[in-house]
């Protein structure tokens, strides 16, 4: 097998990798229910709110991680290809 070809399959699996991981990272983010409701009145002014607050459970840090990790994996194997595209001769 030559370099060239070793190289390629090295590509695609990379990139079949990547997709995997951000679309696991996705689904996992996507199943979780949400945990905030709307409301048809108005609280008390006496009760105190905090709606800047958002918790992340375990489990979206992991989707996070796994589409970060997916996405720096993407670039990598971007940059690899396009480092080993043969650059063009001076001669021509």
């Amino acid at each position: 097998m030559t370099s060239r070809g070793r190289g390629r399959k090295l590509v695609v699996g990379g990139v079949v990798l990547a997709a995997v991981l951000v679309a696991v990272g996705v689904f996992l983010w996507r199943s979780e229910p949400a945990g905030f409701g709307w409301f048809s009145y108005e609280p008390l002014t006496s009760e105190e709110t905090v709606s800047s607050l958002v918790f992340v459970s375990t489990r979206r840090y992991a989707a996070l991680g796994l589409f970060a990790a997916g996405l720096v994996l993407l670039g990598g194997v971007s940059g690899f290809a396009l480092g080993r595209r043969s650059a063009p001769n001076a001669a021509d």
